[in-house]
């Protein structure tokens, strides 16, 4: 069951929908940014408010609510290693062995 309040879906295909969301002028992209797997993403909410720290070279991006990971591989499993979605950590767990 989907018990999310935010829900994004699209009929021309999932590139749509970053598109979409760069139209905006309610969110900010920042490209070509690298944020360290060990100390550029930290879980600082509580479990009844949620909220994720990022920064990057002692510079600050701020708090959000929601971080999208647009990585893949052992980058997105160390970025996730240490934090309590422990769900979603499962997913992003890799084994390059043969």
């Amino acid at each position: 069951p989907i018990d999310s309040k935010n829900m994004y879906y699209c009929t021309d295909g999932f590139g749509s929908i970053p598109l979409n969301m760069a139209t905006t002028n309610e969110i900010k992209i920042e490209q070509d940014v690298w944020i360290s797997p060990s100390s550029g993403v930290k879980y600082v909410g509580t479990k009844t408010s949620p909220q994720w720290s990022v920064q990057t070279n002692g510079r600050k991006f701020g708090k959000f609510d929601h971080v999208i990971i647009a990585h893949n591989g052992k980058c997105a499993d160390r970025l996730m290693s240490k934090t309590p979605a422990k769900d979603l950590h499962s997913l992003l767990k890799v084994d390059f062995r043969p």
